[in-house]
């Protein structure tokens, strides 16, 4: 684990080395690897001008724009978040992007100090950094009722609905409220595996009270 911290460290001291800056194309993709870096840079200035958080859902790009969001899939496992540049780097030309450490935990590759990726340029309105439901670009259609043996994560509730909104709204998630209730709900999973892994991420986010439903043919699509 020191030795990580130490490639990550160096990685991120020489992000400053970035090239010129070009226009994005939505739908423009690029396959290669990502390292991630974390607390030991907490409260550093990015590129943007923003102090950053270990956290939270960004990424160091060497030429695509600040504030432009990706949907970065890991190649080994298929799994997809969305994030945002924020940063510049990395520093090495055989790495494509460094990932903030919560933007790791939610793809599932904390573990690896490096992973392929597949990095997709998003339109404009076309997401919202967080975890894409399933590892795929479809949204779960409200009403909808998964096949019986998936999952679903409740990653958290609350009595006040503009925290449950803006909780989903950084998750990627939905909705779900009834009466003075309001549950933030992400999913299906189709298997234990994965649905254990986002969970294990929204815990590290702070929500331990973050549970599993599992799919069974008695079951309802309600809050």
């Amino acid at each position: 684990m020191p030795s990580r911290v130490s490639l990550t460290l160096a990685l991120l001291l020489a992000a400053c080395a970035g090239g010129p800056e070009v226009r994005a194309a939505s739908g423009n993709e690029e396959t290669g690897v990502a390292s991630w870096y974390g607390e030991e840079l907490a409260g550093r200035l990015t590129a943007s001008g923003e102090r950053f958080n270990p956290a939270g859902l960004t990424l160091a790009h060497r030429t695509l724009p600040l504030g432009t969001l990706v949907q970065i899939t890991a190649v080994a496992t298929g799994r997809s978040i969305i994030a945002r540049v924020n940063d510049r780097g990395p520093g090495r030309r055989d790495r494509l992007v460094d990932l903030s450490r919560g933007a790791a935990v939610l793809l599932g590759t904390d573990r690896n100090p490096l992973s392929p990726v597949r990095v997709r340029v998003l339109a404009a309105g076309e997401g919202r950094p967080g975890l894409v439901r399933a590892g795929t670009r479809a949204p779960v259609r409200p009403g909808a009722t998964p096949a019986p043996g998936g999952y679903w994560l409740q990653a958290a509730s609350f009595t006040y609905a503009p925290r449950a909104r803006a909780l989903a709204d950084r998750l990627g998630g939905e909705l779900l409220s009834s009466g003075s209730v309001h549950r933030v709900r992400l999913g299906p999973f189709p298997t234990a595996r994965a649905a254990a892994q986002a969970r294990d991420a929204v815990v590290a986010q702070g929500y331990a009270d973050a549970k599993l439903i599992p799919m069974t043919p008695e079951y309802r699509d309600t809050p």
